[in-house]
Formats: C-alpha cells, structure tokens, sequence
C-alpha cells in the first residue's frame, strides 16, 4: 500500500503530532505568490450561512476556521472530524473554546453519524488519504441532505513539480509514486465523484511558491510522506546539510526557487 493512504502509517506517524503539516503550512504561508490566501479564498466557496450544520473531514489542526472564524455566523454549528487523535486535539487546543465547533474522531470511510443530517461537507486536501474513496464518498453522501453539497480539495498531476525535479537532481532515485492527484486529483476527481453527485464545479486557485530561504524548503522535504523510502536519509544531519547547500545555491543563482502550484475545489451537490 502506497504511504498516502497508509493509515497506520498517516495516523501514527505523518499525522501523529501537528509537525509535519505544519512545516508545509508555513511555506505556503510565507512564499506563496497569491497573497489572498488559500484558506480564504476556500472559505469565499463554501457559501455558509446562519443555521447551517457542517461537517469537516480531516480538518487537520482547524487552520480553515481559525483563519476566518471572524467571518464565520454565529448562529452555525461545525463537526470538526479526523482520523488522527493528535491533529484533532490540536484543532480542539485553537477552537474548543468557541460553542460553534464540536469535535469527533472518525475514520471518514465509516462515519458514525445521523443520515441526511448535514448541509455540507468538507473535505480540504484529505479524500486521496483515504484507502476506499468510493466507501467515503457513499458516506459523504449519506450524511447530506438532499441538494446538500460536499466541498473537495484536491491538487493536479502537476502540482510542485519543480519540487519533484529538485529533489531527483539531489536523488536520482527520488520517485513522485505517491503522487495525490493519481488517487483523487483535478483531472480524475470529477468522474470519481459523478456516482455520488448530481452536478459537479471545479474551481481553479491560481498560485506558486518563490522560496527565497534554503531552511523552510528542507524542513517541507523532510516532513513529506516516503522521504525514509526514498533513499534521501530524512533523520540524516549530513544528507540535510547537502540539501540545504544544494537549495542555497539555487538561491543565490537565480534569487529564489519557483514552484508551480495545481490546487483546487470541487462543489459538488448531492442527488
């Protein structure tokens, strides 16, 4: 089974503490070319309003609320869900205090709540985790309401490639075979998702990254899934030190390191 939907692996390791996901949040906060931000421009989409009831699958540490929850109604109420006891505790640490939010940990392939009961559902950069997509998809239908929608986020074939090819001129042996665009991505996610739903959009976020610090791009490498599998010594000082000095030079060359970003949402209504 590939690391992406290892849930063991996702669970006991990627997402056992909010480190990882954090390094990767931090470049896309500080070097990202679009200065609107995903989070909101993600949150402009999800068209909430006062007595709505939301479900969030894989909500990580809750950075989608805790960016807008001064735009959020107050008469609404959001589940916030994950498989990862660790990623959901911190969630509950930034917005336990808020009565809007309540928390509950799940596997999204079996989701132990009511039928029919939510206007909407979202899953932001989470459903190619999961090992039975057509599974979580039938339980993301079951728990909407009729004409309730389901807001998926996903990235293309694409996406950060300059990354990839990066980090093959360091490793030759360096493979993207754990790629999420092959499992639910931009181009497959419309026809993975029509069994399930009525009329599907695709939304396009258009951004890159311009990463002018070596250390901020390491630790992105670092913190991703496979990089023990892929020969490149991700707990190895030495391999670091090498790759950070391969990075810097870059940096110097051209003042930067570009790349290109494939990301997205899918709106998607329930029959």
């Amino acid at each position: 089974m590939s690391l992406i939907s290892d849930q063991d692996y996702l669970k006991n390791d990627q997402y056992q503490r909010p480190n990882n996901l954090a390094a990767r949040m931090q470049v896309h906060q500080r070097f990202s070319r679009n200065t609107y931000g995903w989070n909101r421009w993600v949150y402009d989409h999800l068209n909430l309003k006062p007595g709505m009831l939301v479900l969030e699958l894989g909500c990580g540490t809750g950075i989608l609320w805790r960016e807008n929850v001064a735009r959020l109604p107050r008469e609404i109420q959001v589940v916030l869900s994950d498989y990862s006891p660790g990623m959901l505790a911190e969630a509950r640490h930034h917005l336990g205090s808020d009565e809007r939010f309540s928390f509950v940990e799940f596997d999204a392939q079996a989701i132990p709540l009511v039928s029919a009961r939510f206007d909407l559902v979202i899953a932001n950069h989470m459903l190619y985790h999961v090992p039975d997509l057509s599974l979580a998809l039938s339980e993301i239908e079951r728990v909407l309401r009729p004409q309730g929608h389901l807001a998926a986020a996903t990235n293309g074939e694409d996406h950060m490639r300059e990354l990839y090819d990066l980090m093959r001129h360091f490793d030759p042996n360096v493979r993207q075979d754990n790629n999420s665009a092959s499992r639910f991505g931009l181009q497959n996610g419309d026809a993975l998702l029509a069994p399930f739903f009525t009329s599907r959009d695709l939304f396009l976020y258009d951004d890159a990254l311009w990463i002018t610090e070596s250390q901020p791009l390491v630790a992105y490498i670092m913190s991703m899934w496979g990089m023990g599998t892929w020969g490149m010594g991700a707990r190895d000082d030495e391999q670091q030190s090498n790759l950070e000095a391969l990075i810097n030079a870059q940096i110097e060359d051209k003042g930067g390191v570009f790349i290109h970003k494939s990301t997205g949402l899918f709106w998607a209504r329930r029959h």
